[in-house]
């Protein structure tokens, strides 16, 4: 728990966020980067010894979330940011997520690998934990509320009569100590047909899939670039669908697959969040990954 930014002692920061006209700018990135190593070779200790790390932040103040926050990051851990903390208003709220964090069933130690059919492969994986290998990811805790997206690449010929399967196998040692591998397995009819993929698709898991990009993005590129890619994937993926299935409708009509009706709001709603407007949390320079 955390109310003030460290100052003293192992892995003091200082003020960095003096300069407000950065936000907006690329030198707004280096606000989002870790500024201190500590915090990164404590978060890879905490992962050999099978640590996960929650953070609870109560401030009004400038805390260095972007480097505070690399602990929970790498750990598999939450970060619970109560910003201009009043008791009267945020206790609820705190007494409910600290109860939640400590009551829900909870792994440590854990490894997990995604395997697929071949002419698949695994690219990228977004979310909480560290990667020592590139198709390994491990975490220090891992609990009833995380999840992590794993992006697939399509590189060969997928055969029509058979199913495409994925398995994620995740090792993980419980809170009574036993060692055990929860496994889960998923087939998918492969086809040809893209009005196939629209009718199947999942529409909060494409939200959250744009998001989590979206954040980790924020590390490399400017606040604009990030909120023109967010509109642009959106674009994108509502050309496609018009490209195969407007052929007979009026050049100004917008046309939605029915189980992506509410992307457009989704998307407006993300660049409205805190994280994506340019300047996070009034400049107090939150780590916009949270």
């Amino acid at each position: 728990m955390l109310s003030t930014l460290p100052t003293w002692g192992p892995g003091h920061l200082r003020f960095r966020d003096n300069d407000p006209n950065a936000y907006g700018t690329e030198r707004e990135t280096i606000l989002l980067q870790a500024g201190d190593i500590f915090y990164k070779n404590l978060g890879e200790r905490c992962i050999d010894l099978g640590i996960g790390i929650d953070l609870f932040l109560m401030s009004s103040t400038y805390v260095d979330i972007a480097t505070i926050g690399t602990l929970s990051c790498m750990t598999g851990g939450d970060t619970f940011l109560y910003s201009n903390f009043i008791a009267q208003r945020d206790s609820p709220r705190l007494a409910g997520d600290f109860t939640r964090t400590m009551t829900r069933e909870t792994g440590y130690q854990g490894m997990m690998k995604v395997r697929c059919s071949n002419g698949l492969h695994v690219v990228d994986y977004d979310g909480n934990f560290f990667q020592h290998k590139p198709t390994e990811i491990e975490f220090g805790s891992i609990d009833a509320d995380k999840s992590v997206v794993v992006m697939f690449k399509h590189e060969g010929k997928l055969e029509r009569k058979l199913d495409v399967v994925f398995q994620s196998a995740l090792l993980y040692t419980t809170a009574a100590g036993q060692r055990r591998v929860r496994v889960q397995n998923v087939s998918a009819r492969p086809t040809a047909d893209v009005s196939e993929v629209f009718k199947c698709v999942d529409e909060d898991v494409v939200v959250t899939t744009i998001a989590k990009e979206a954040s980790f993005k924020m590390l490399t590129k400017t606040s604009r670039e990030v909120r023109e890619g967010i509109v642009d994937k959106c674009v994108r993926i509502l050309a496609a669908y018009r490209k195969y299935h407007g052929s007979g409708a009026h050049a100004g009509q917008l046309i939605l697959p029915d189980r992506l009706r509410l992307l457009p709001l989704y998307v407006l709603g993300l660049l409205k969040t805190r994280a994506f407007r340019g300047m996070c949390f009034g400049g107090r320079g939150v780590n916009c990954r949270e």
